[in-house]
């Protein structure tokens, strides 16, 4: 079992930059390893985790960020998702736990959105 993790970018994505063709790169491996060793009994998958709250504030620890700065981004994070909340780290982790067990084995070369960011926003 492969799982590939990336951002989703790649079906648009605002002020995102290099990220959108990187992940359609992504996308494309998963696609196509899925096929070249799927005959092997290996499953490829991709999962979207896009802006996980806990994440967030460890991308920088030397940039000082006051909480109102962080809690804001965070709602504005909420309002952009489909659900309108930010899935919690132990909830994608469950999901990739899910992924991989044989309760998934019919399940390759495609992508999970596991933060339900909208696609080609």
């Amino acid at each position: 079992m492969i799982l590939a993790l990336n951002s989703g970018s790649a079906h648009g994505s605002p002020l995102m930059g290099g990220t959108g063709p990187a992940d359609a790169a992504t996308d494309t491996l998963v696609r196509n390893l899925a096929g070249e060793i799927g005959p092997h009994g290996v499953r490829v998958l991709g999962v979207w985790v896009a802006g996980i709250p806990e994440k967030l504030t460890k991308v920088n620890s030397s940039m000082p960020v006051d909480e109102s700065t962080i809690q804001g981004l965070l709602g504005h994070l909420d309002s952009m998702r489909i659900t309108r909340r930010s899935p919690r780290l132990a909830e994608v982790v469950r999901t990739l736990v899910f992924l991989a067990s044989d309760a998934a084995a019919g399940i390759t070369g495609t992508f999970v959105n596991a933060t339900s960011m909208p696609l080609g926003s």
